[in-house]
């Protein structure tokens, strides 16, 4: 393991850590997402080729919210009960 790698685990045994990261990610994608979608629209993309884009868009940022939650405190409490 990687002083990196060492150093993250530590961290993400800090719930404000845990939280500001998921946060930061979910962030980075969407801007990656829009910055696609402007670049579409600079390039006169098709209407229907934007709202799809938008659509999809929209259904990733679900997923992504869904997936990136970090566990609450009581999942965590649950699971090492199990």
């Amino acid at each position: 393991m990687t002083n990196y790698e060492q150093l993250f685990q530590e961290q993400m045994q800090n719930p404000e850590f845990v939280t500001a990261y998921h946060e930061a990610r979910i962030e980075r994608r969407v801007d990656e997402m829009l910055s696609a979608l402007k670049e579409k629209i600079c390039h006169d993309e098709p209407k229907e080729n934007l709202l799809n884009m938008i659509d999809s868009i929209q259904q990733q940022i679900h997923r992504i919210r869904k997936n990136s939650n970090p566990p609450r405190r009581s999942q965590k409490v649950a699971a090492m009960k199990s």
